[in-house]
Formats: C-alpha cells, structure tokens, sequence
C-alpha cells in the first residue's frame, strides 16, 4: 500500500465532521452521528475530502483554507452512505433497524442540507466563489443519487466517484484562491484520476499531489 499522504489531515477533517453534526437538531442528529461513528471515517468516506485539503495546500501551502469545502465533501459521502442502507432495510443492523425508515430518510436530506450550508458560512470564499462552490457540490450530489439506485449501472457508479474526485481538487483549488483556469484544470485531473489518465499538471504541483494520485488508485480498486 502507498504511504498515505493523508496522515497529517485525516484527523483536521474528521474533527470538524463530528463538530458539524454534533451541530444537528436532536433527531437528525442522533441518526448522522451513528453513521458518522460507523462509517465516515473509512478511507472511502473521507477520501474526497482529504483530496480537498491537500489540494488547498498544495496550492497554497494552507490546507485548512479547504476545511468547509473538504467537510461538505465527506457530509456528502455521509449522504450517500444513509441513503446506501436503505437498500439492505431488511438487516437486523443499521440504521433503518435502529431509526426507521422515515427518520433515515431525513438524516439523509439533513445530511445535503448541512453540507451546503457548511459551504455558504466559509469565511475562506467570498460570495462569488461560494455560488461556484455550492454549484461543484451540488454537481456531485445529482451524480452520487444516480448512482443510489438499486439498479443502477456501473456506469453511474463510476461517474459519481470521478464527480467527487473532481469536484474534491476543484473546491481544493476554490479555496486556495485559484484563478478560473487552475480550478477547472484541477477539477479535470480529479476526474482523471480513476481512468489512469491524468491530466498533465506543471511539474511542481505533479510532484506534489502524485502520491495522493497513487493513493486514490488503490483505494478505488
């Protein structure tokens, strides 16, 4: 396995997760923190949101600047993460044993609300750049409920992970006070990154997000 490059960010992230959802009226909150507790903090679920900050530092050298955009992101995941287990409801474990299906159904759509909320109190985006935000995250949210069906393809699956790769290195960029062109420039390599295609980055930045790149390789397969 590589060496995770996320080290360093890993608990910066998932401390202002908890703080986030520690934040939820008593209902939906109670249901996000047992999801928070056993699931979002997997590599997968935090995944995108670690790219998020490393991509903010890469650029800027101040991962931090990226922490609403990178907790957005994993609220997002967390998202899916509630929604997924309405597809295994007849388990005698999870959330729909413990809350019910309705009270679930709201965690999820608390948990959409949350994230773009946490977005539009950055005090690291002015308005402009929040509006640009808040449309890269919502991009990827329509992408991760295509790919929630029970039916749905492979296909949707795979566009909604390089949605939230590209969408991570895009908001890392945002929130790094990148200009218009390193934004999209970095949103299409986040995108690459599960075809092994990446985009061409100069060479500096290259070395510096290529081990999260081999990273996100194994932990996508």
């Amino acid at each position: 396995m590589t060496d995770d490059p996320f080290a360093a960010h890993r608990p910066l992230l998932v401390e202002e997760l908890r703080r986030a959802v520690d934040g939820v009226s008593l209902h939906n909150g109670a249901v996000l923190r047992q999801q928070v507790s056993s699931g979002s903090e997997s590599d997968a679920g935090l995944l995108p949101g670690l790219l998020c900050l490393l991509t903010a530092e890469a650029l800027s050298g101040r991962a931090e600047s990226a922490l609403p955009a990178a907790t957005a992101l994993t609220l997002l995941t967390t998202m899916a993460e509630v929604f997924g287990t309405i597809s295994v409801a007849s388990n005698d474990e999870g959330l729909i044993h413990s809350w019910g299906m309705p009270r679930t159904l709201n965690a999820g759509d608390a948990c959409f609300a949350l994230a773009q909320e946490t977005l539009l109190k950055a005090h690291s985006l002015d308005a402009g750049r929040r509006l640009k935000a808040t449309g890269l995250l919502d991009r990827a949210a329509r992408a991760t409920s295509d790919s929630l069906f029970e039916r749905a393809s492979a296909n949707a699956t795979s566009v909604s992970r390089a949605e939230l790769l590209s969408a991570a290195m895009a908001l890392g960029a945002l929130s790094a006070g990148a200009n218009d062109q390193t934004v999209e420039q970095m949103g299409a390599y986040g995108r690459s990154l599960l075809s092994g295609r990446g985009e061409v980055l100069p060479g500096d930045l290259a070395d510096r997000l290529s081990p999260a790149a081999a990273y996100v390789a194994e932990v996508r397969q």
